[in-house]
């Protein structure tokens, strides 16, 4: 049996706002090594260890869309952000899913 976790937006959501040019903050909470082999386009990396100490970075008056590789670390910090009042963070759930989407789009 395939186990898929649900996240608040689907990648394939997340896309559409980029082609439609949509105002809001990509975050990948992967590590540097991991985003630098490959990342989704504008997307601003603060791995995981250090995110919690660089909330100030992460903007308020717009949504905040997190991301890592399958949606487990980006879980735990939109759970941490909205433990913090954050009302306008989502989690996107995993980068591998965004590329698959896109091979399939092509």
């Amino acid at each position: 049996m395939f186990f898929r976790m649900k996240f608040d937006k689907e990648m394939s959501e997340v896309h559409q706002e980029m082609m439609e040019g949509k105002d809001f903050f990509l975050l990948d909470v992967r590590e540097q090594d991991e985003y630098e082999e490959g990342h989704l386009p504008g997307a601003v990396c603060i791995p995981l260890q250090k995110a919690k100490q660089q909330i100030d970075v992460i903007p308020q008056d717009k949504p905040v869309y997190v991301y890592c590789r399958s949606g487990q670390r980006s879980n735990a910090y939109v759970n941490f952000l909205k433990d913090q009042g954050r009302t306008n963070v989502y989690n996107i759930g995993g980068i591998i899913e965004f590329f698959c989407l896109c091979f399939f789009l092509t």
